[in-house]
């Protein structure tokens, strides 16, 4: 996800970062998915059209410990990642 949503090279990402991030992967996602998974980043008073890294660092967790909090697209990124994950393994 660092590398996903360039945490460690740019202060501030907006969605058109995390949608060439994911291009960049071969992870598809729909223009829905993109957008949601962009809100579940910002916290709740941003309403810029940008995400800082403390955001980031506070939201930007794959495996959520409850799985129904668990996104199909976050699970496609886990895969997709090449950390040896399968389908079955989430």
């Amino acid at each position: 996800m660092n590398d996903i949503l360039k945490f460690d090279t740019q202060l501030e990402i907006d969605i058109s970062d995390i949608k060439n991030s994911l291009l960049e992967r071969g992870i598809n996602f729909t223009e829905q998915e993109l957008n949601q998974f962009f809100r579940s980043l910002q916290f709740s008073h941003n309403t810029t059209d940008k995400i800082s890294r403390l955001e980031i660092y506070a939201n930007a967790h794959l495996f959520r410990l409850n799985s129904s909090l668990r996104s199909d697209l976050l699970q496609r990124i886990a895969v997709g990642c090449g950390v040896g994950l399968s389908e079955n393994d989430l």
